[in-house]
């Protein structure tokens, strides 16, 4: 399982050095899955977690809608 903050897919300005690096988790698990599909692979599946903001300090004043 791979955890990934939502981040990775909404975008706020000054944060595209962040949100590109997250978004390299869920990159990952759809090219995974991808390539298990196309090998005929069953019973194998994969989870990409993507938390909201995380209590952390690093998002102190960061507001959403």
């Amino acid at each position: 399982m791979l955890v990934s903050p939502m981040l990775s897919h909404v975008r706020p300005s000054g944060l595209a050095d962040y949100c590109a690096s997250k978004f390299a988790a869920v990159g990952f698990d759809e090219s995974l899955r991808f390539e298990l599909q196309a090998l005929g692979k069953t019973g194998i599946h994969t989870t990409v977690v993507c938390p909201f903001f995380i209590n952390t300090g690093m998002f102190d004043g960061a507001k959403t809608k």
